[in-house]
């Protein structure tokens, strides 16, 4: 199955957001780097070819590194990772020097940055080579010193001549190790001739035997290192995988940390590769005694198990979106529902760079990380609770919001007491640009209607809110029994649910929660539902689309107990007209179901909170009421429009395990309605799309049905 590690705009997902490439350039001489030279090899070649040259270009000052160097690093190898073109870099410097270390006349300087935000340029540029996922060949055809050889210590291989300097000369310079090479150095040579070098801080012949296993090859003269690097490259592009290199290089620098751990990961990765494109042409290449041609791309051929470990996000909260740690781009105190307006919709794009194969594995991890209180980093755990504010792993843990989706009693006291929330309470204004990066499409950021927007629909979703607790108050109450076999336990080994309570004669009641419901759809009128778009911003879309979702789900909840009551039920209030209710209960689930599958066709389910799951029960519920109807259109008609609310339901069950907790409910429901008759399918695959509706038997008693419509909405 094809893997994509870009994102539309061709971002790649296993780098820091900051540094992705926004085109792949047609050649790379395009790009205009002033620092680097990039070059086809061979050089006559017009298209660009699997190997790539990249010379360090400073002639004036012997190819000394920049922060513009650095950075044109950065680009340049983010770019070659995700250019199914390139196979293969070879990395040299201009004329007889690699490179002399850092420029000492430009580099070192502070700036207004704070500390813990600062980003050593050259471990930026090493992390860069790090993550490229082709092999990086160094050929030093010279003198490298200090970032000038820290720089090449991710590289697959390094070639230099024999009476070339190296030195790691921190401890001259009143420095520490740079461009991450505590990391590499101790890994490549051993701990002692680490700890030797930068305790003599001297420069050394790259013939010295302190640094025999740093350099694979060590030539007699500088100008064989090229043509030597060049050679090797091309044998890797004429015969090895670039997929199983990859994954090969990863093993050994992700490695799962113990030889147990790594067989694991082994045993995984090769079975995941039986039978790929270049592993069928290795093995038939192998038996036809001929040069393998192999084509496979990370892209395409990656084994589902890759990438398997998380990588660390390395951005500061200041200059850069961060793929591991998604940055908020709401202002703290401008509620919740704001905040995971932008949040979801960066979560989305970004959670595959962390190493997770789904969202909700994604949201599994940093859920449990943030209740276990081992996120090291505040602000992450800031932004996971922002994304999971209504997460939940099984129906024992269910936050206080819930209870009506999980179908459980509240735990909000009646008597708390807070303040009407009002739009002034919201801090609306343009977000000044040191409190995040801002991209071009957050819309939120410098535009006020749509700040005073969400705002706004933030109060009428509260007012609604206090209805629905008024309403469940008055016409429920919770029944509590003890938990049959198999069955999820609540807090105390009791199964429990909300049941109707018997209201008599108290319309006086009914008739206040009827205006309270009327209105917030006075409030929902002055801002109507907008046609979706694309020139409407997509996270106001999605809010504007669940408020109203809300609402309906709230006015289904008023008007179920009396539209679904039986002639023989005496309990229930006989002055409130049973039409009208049954009429409003029809027309909010063909209101939720419109918006609902409105969403999925601008691809925005997806961005939805765990409350989308709540408002699409009551349509559900009312759609498989609909198909024993004795009217053979209304029947037609629901079956459709369930079908079209399980469409939905589906994409939900890619992002929260709630979907799957619902998908059970609802086969129980399907396995009663076919008990009376009604051929449905018992599965909640995609394939339950393709129900056969056809074959129905006559219509059973509607007075029957009116438990299994308990069971899916309460």
């Amino acid at each position: 199955m094809p893997r994509d590690f870009t994102t539309t705009d061709g971002f790649n997902r296993n780098h820091d957001t900051a540094d992705f490439p926004s085109t792949i350039p047609r050649v790379y001489s395009d790009l205009g780097f002033t620092d680097l030279r990039i070059e086809n090899y061979p050089r006559e070649s017009k298209d660009v070819t699997p190997i790539q040259v990249l010379t360090l270009y400073r002639p004036s000052r012997r190819n000394a590194f920049t922060e513009t160097m650095g950075d044109e690093l950065v680009q340049a190898f983010n770019t070659f990772d995700i250019d199914d073109r390139v196979k293969c870099i070879v990395v040299t410097g201009h004329g007889d020097i690699f490179c002399a270390g850092a420029d000492l006349a430009v580099m070192l300087r502070k700036t207004d940055e704070k500390v813990n935000d600062h980003r050593d340029t050259g471990g930026r540029a090493a992390l860069a080579i790090h993550r490229c996922r082709k092999p990086v060949i160094g050929a030093l055809n010279g003198a490298a010193v200090g970032i000038g050889i820290t720089l090449t210590l991710p590289m697959a291989i390094r070639i230099t001549a024999k009476d070339a300097k190296i030195g790691f000369v921190f401890g001259r310079r009143g420095l520490v190790m740079e461009a991450a090479s505590s990391f590499f150095l101790p890994r490549l040579i051993g701990m002692a001739q680490a700890l030797h070098l930068i305790t003599t801080a001297e420069v050394h012949p790259a013939s010295h035997p302190l640094l025999s296993t740093l350099f694979s090859e060590v030539l007699p003269n500088s100008s064989d290192v090229l043509p030597r690097a060049l050679e090797l490259a091309q044998g890797f592009v004429d015969n090895c995988s670039s997929v199983s290199w990859a994954l090969c290089r990863d093993m050994m620098w992700r490695n799962p940390g113990s030889a147990e751990g790594a067989h694991l990961l082994d045993s995984r990765i090769i079975y995941s590769l039986f039978g790929t494109p270049d592993n069928e042409e290795g093995v038939q290449s192998f038996f036809e005694k001929r040069k393998a041609n192999f084509k496979g791309t990370l892209r395409e051929d990656a084994p589902l198990a890759y990438p398997w470990r998380r990588r660390t996000s390395t951005q500061n909260s200041i200059n850069a979106q961060d793929p591991a740690t998604v940055h908020v781009q709401a202002p703290v105190d401008a509620g919740a529902p704001l905040e995971q307006a932008s949040v979801r919709f960066k979560f989305q794009i970004v959670n595959y760079a962390a190493g997770y194969l789904s969202r909700k594995e994604a949201m599994a991890a940093l859920f449990l990380k943030a209740r276990c209180s081992s996120e090291p980093d505040d602000l992450s755990v800031v932004q996971a609770l922002l994304i999971l504010t209504f997460h939940y792993e099984t129906p024992e843990d269910p936050n206080r919001m819930l209870s009506l989706g999980m179908r459980r009693p509240m735990h909000i006291s009646e008597t708390l007491s807070y303040p009407e929330l009002t739009v002034e309470d919201f801090d609306i204004g343009l977000i000044p640009m040191q409190t995040g990066r801002i991209t071009a499409e957050c819309r939120y950021s410098i535009d006020l209607g749509v700040q005073a927007r969400l705002a706004y629909m933030c109060v009428i979703k509260a007012k609604i809110c206090v209805a629905m607790g008024h309403i469940l108050a008055t016409q429920y109450h919770e029944h509590r029994r003890p938990a049959m076999h198999g069955q999820a336990l609540a807090y105390d080994n009791v199964a429990s649910r909300l049941v109707l309570k018997g209201l008599r004669e108290d319309s006086v009641e009914l008739k206040r929660q009827e205006r309270e419901l009327h209105d917030c759809s006075q409030m929902m009128a002055i801002d109507p539902r907008p046609n979706l778009t694309v020139d409407e911003p997509a996270q106001l879309r999605v809010h504007r689309s669940l408020l109203h979702m809300i609402y309906y789900t709230a006015l289904s909840t008023f008007h179920r107990p009396q539209a679904l009551k039986s002639p023989l039920d005496t309990q229930r209030c006989d002055s409130w007209p049973t039409t009208k209710s049954r009429e409003a209960l029809q027309t909010a689930a063909e209101r939720i179901t419109c918006l609902a599958t409105e969403l999925d066709d601008q691809d925005l389910v997806k961005y939805l909170p765990l409350t989308g799951i709540t408002v699409l029960l009551p349509a559900l519920a009312t759609h498989l009421l609909n198909t024993n109807s004795e009217n053979l259109p209304t029947r037609m008609e629901a079956m459709q429009e369930f079908s079209r609310c399980l469409g939905v339901l589906n994409k939900f069950k890619e992002t929260y395990v709630a979907a799957e907790y619902t998908g059970r409910i609802l086969e129980h429901a399907i396995d009663a309605m076919q008990r009376q008759g009604i051929r449905l399918s018992p599965s909640l695959d995609p394939s339950l799309l393709d129900i056969n509706f056809d074959q129905l038997n006559a219509p059973g008693d509607f007075d029957g049905l009116d438990q299994i419509y308990n069971d899916i909405f309460l």
